[in-house]
């Protein structure tokens, strides 16, 4: 730490490390965008609905849990486990060595780069990765929820994310719908006529239950 000046100030070089998939920082991010959106004087602050697609669907149902600005909830193709830490108390060691080695300065305090499964692009922060479980907190959603999967998912077995999640719902009374679209992979959903078919969905749901269309 540099030695502050007589003001109290310290100057610091500072390195710029960009594309770190972090879940507990993009809530963050998560919570302005309501945040901002929420002061808007023109904004109805009743009728704030959220929508997310993969990892970011997972970020929706986390944030509806612990969230209640929020009305509505959108989630395709989304990735949100339970709590794997009670199965897999060996894992769990693992993820505490390295938040430790982390704290000590044995490893860099923010990962460099590397690490991302198939195609996907940036650096998982892979011991807040392992801890951000949204799918532990389904029982806490108590807002309409629609979920929307692929038959061949192929970066998680949809019935340990969203039919798991849609079943605590349906089970606690929260009005909810699951779609498994037949014979689609995880990216159809981002173009051409599966694009078109969920979006029809997912726009019916938020004019259900925000705009309250019948």
């Amino acid at each position: 730490m540099p030695k502050p000046d007589k003001d109290g100030y310290v100057t610091v070089k500072a390195q710029s490390i960009r594309e770190v998939v972090d879940p507990f920082d993009q809530q963050e991010d998560i919570d302005a965008a309501v945040s901002y959106v929420h002061g808007e004087p023109m904004v109805d602050n009743d009728r704030i609905g959220i929508w997310g697609t993969s990892f970011g669907g997972g970020h929706v149902i986390y944030r509806a849990a612990h969230d209640s600005r929020i009305a509505c909830v959108v989630a395709q193709v989304g990735a949100m486990p339970d709590d794997w830490t009670k199965r897999f108390p060996a894992g769990l060691k693992g993820v505490y060595k390295q938040k430790s080695d982390r704290a000590r300065g044995l490893v860099d305090p923010v990962p460099q780069g590397g690490g991302s499964p198939g195609v996907l692009t940036g650096t998982p922060y892979s011991e807040r990765i392992a801890l951000f479980n949204p799918g532990q907190y389904a029982h806490r959603v108590k807002v309409p929820t629609l979920l929307i999967d692929t038959e061949k998912e192929h970066y998680f077995k949809i019935k340990d994310n969203s039919e798991r999640v849609h079943e605590i719902l349906k089970k606690n009374g929260v009005p909810t719908e699951y779609h498994v679209l037949e014979d689609k992979k995880h990216y159809d959903v981002y173009t051409g006529k599966t694009l078109d078919d969920v979006m029809k969905l997912e726009i019916a749901w938020f004019h259900k239950y925000l705009k309250g269309d019948k």
